[in-house]
C-alpha cells in the first residue's frame, strides 16, 4: 500500500499477516521508528533537546501511522528535518543508493531493525513511499560487514577519543 507522503510526516504501514496487527509486534515497530528518528535528529539537529511527535493519523486492521514533529520554538523548526532524512534514507537503502556518511553502525542497524515485522508476521512494511524488501535488509547488511570489529592492544600515545559521533569526543592530551 503506497502512501502518499504529506510534507514534514512520516507515514509508516505494516499489513500484517494475520490481518489485524498484534499489540506487542507493533509496539515494538514503533519503538523501532522511534529510535531511528532519534537518531537522525542526532545527525540532522543541533540541538541536544529531543525533539516530539504527535500523531496525526493512525488506522487499524494492518497498521497505519503518521507521525509529525511538533514544532515547539519560533526558529528554524529542525524536525522537519529530521522526517525529511528520515524518509530519505529508508529510501536511499532500499533503492540502493549511497547513504548520508554521518549514518554509524549503530544507526544503521536501527534502521535495518524497521523490516524487523517482515522477519516475523508481517506480509509488507512501508515506510513513506519506500515498500521494504529483503533487499533493504541485504543492502544494509553489505553496509554493515564493511566495518569490522576487532579486539586487540595498541601501545602508544594516546591523543583522542571519537566515539561514533560528532558529540562524544574528548581530546586527552596525556599519553596512555
Amino acid at each position: 500500500m503506497k502512501k502518499k507522503a504529506v510534507d514534514g510526516t512520516a507515514t509508516v504501514f505494516v499489513r500484517w499477516n494475520e490481518g489485524n496487527a498484534r499489540f506487542d509486534e507493533f509496539n515494538d515497530f514503533c519503538r523501532a521508528v522511534a529510535k531511528c528518528l532519534r537518531r537522525a535528529e542526532r545527525i540532522v539537529s543541533k540541538d541536544d533537546e529531543k525533539i516530539r511527535y504527535r500523531i496525526v493519523s493512525l488506522q487499524a486492521s494492518s497498521a497505519s501511522l503518521t507521525l509529525e514533529p511538533i514544532h515547539l520554538g519560533n526558529g528554524h523548526d529542525p524536525g522537519l528535518d529530521v522526517i525529511e532524512f528520515f524518509r530519505d534514507t529508508v529510501f536511499r537503502l532500499q533503492a540502493g543508493k549511497q547513504v548520508d556518511s554521518r549514518l554509524t553502525t549503530d544507526d544503521l542497524q536501527a534502521f535495518r531493525d524497521l523490516a524487523t515485522p517482515l522477519q516475523r508476521t508481517a506480509r509488507q512494511v512501508w515506510i513513506g513511499e519506500a515498500s521494504l524488501t529483503p533487499k533493504y535488509v541485504s543492502r544494509i547488511d553489505k553496509i554493515l560487514s564493511i566495518a569490522t570489529p576487532s579486539e586487540g592492544s595498541v601501545t602508544g600515545r594516546l591523543e583522542g577519543i571519537h566515539i561514533h559521533d560528532h558529540r562524544h569526543k574528548a581530546n586527552t592530551g596525556y599519553g596512555l
